[in-house]
């Protein structure tokens, strides 16, 4: 009787062994540093490189986050890519969060391209909402600073900026204009969960996009479209832009000089296979215009500048911004 007591227990005891949480090895040449800053929707997450990057031919690091620890452990959450370092030290703001939530995180090191090393698994809890129990609820009013005007198109509300078009209050699949929306790959009109040269459907090279491969009118209907290159320099040149934090989302306001009317682009990064990269820190918003046939324009940002981008990866998964003329 006695032996098959011990023989349960034992068995009993490898059952809730395979059943227990394990930890994934961690590596000694990348740290997961501290979190801080953290708001109901965003935070800063910090790591260190600890290697000699000169050593390799590629180096890339940033931080891998998720709701589940699940996901983080199996190496298959959220990635943001960082790109730049403080000696050895860096740290990106990591924004779209939901409040009163505990986030994983850990940072992550891939050298050479094909050597994955990852630090300790972290953990940390956005902020709860807070709402003034003093403050009546209060009906939707649409003149509000991101809808100065109050009008809209096909269900959609636009900002006159005193420019050659009207520039939409949020992107495509964003219902705020600090959410990050949907991300396309140029010439295709529809969201993917991976976004690879393998599956981008869209070999033509017009110098203009038509509408049926335009993913704002494609999504948006009506006469929405995506801006033109110089549609897109309108806007840079004859705005102006200030980096800032928008419900905790880091993006531009960007104001007409002409009305002083003003909408908001959030940092929003891009897409490259299943991963995220540079959310908090970089824009990057397609335009519908082609440089040299198979290279697309796109207008990117970060809190040093505006500038202009023309990339041959085309499959990228980037924002669209609409306009309407």
């Amino acid at each position: 009787m006695k032996k098959l007591f011990y023989l349960f227990c034992c068995m009993f005891a490898v059952l809730f062994a395979a059943c227990e949480e394990t930890e994934p090895p961690t590596s000694d040449k990348i740290l997961t540093g501290a979190s801080e800053n953290i708001t109901q929707t965003s935070a800063t997450l910090k790591g260190a490189v600890n290697v000699d990057i000169a050593t390799y031919n590629s180096v890339e690091f940033g931080i891998m986050y998720d709701t589940l620890l699940a996901e983080v452990n199996n190496r298959s959450a959220q990635m943001i890519k960082g790109s730049v370092l403080q000696g050895k030290d860096f740290k990106l703001d990591v924004a779209g969060l939901t409040a009163n939530t505990k986030y994983f995180y850990c940072a992550y090191l891939l050298l050479n391209g094909i050597q994955y090393e990852y630090g300790a698994v972290k953990e940390f809890t956005t902020l709860e909402s807070i709402e003034d129990p003093d403050t009546p609820d209060m009906p939707e009013n649409p003149d509000t600073p991101d809808n100065p005007s109050g009008n809209s198109s096909n269900g959609h509300e636009y900002v006159d900026l005193g420019l050659s078009v009207k520039w939409a209050t949020c992107n495509v699949g964003a219902n705020a204009p600090e959410a990050y929306g949907d991300y396309f790959a140029w010439g295709e009109i529809l969201p993917k969960s991976s976004y690879s040269s393998s599956n981008y459907s869209y070999s033509n090279n017009p110098s203009t996009l038509p509408m049926s491969a335009d993913a704002a009118n494609a999504n948006w209907g009506g006469t929405w479209r995506m801006p033109t290159r110089a549609e897109q320099d309108e806007l840079r040149t004859q705005c102006t832009w200030t980096w800032t934090t928008q419900n905790g989302v880091q993006g531009y306001t960007v104001n007409s000089r002409t009305n002083g009317n003003s909408i908001f682009l959030p940092a929003a990064g891009y897409r490259d296979n299943s991963d995220l990269y540079d959310a908090g820190p970089y824009g990057f918003y397609w335009s519908s215009s082609v440089f040299n046939s198979s290279y697309a324009y796109y207008l990117y940002f970060g809190v040093s500048g505006v500038d202009w981008g023309n990339y041959r990866y085309r499959y990228y998964g980037r924002s669209v911004r609409p306009v309407l003329p």
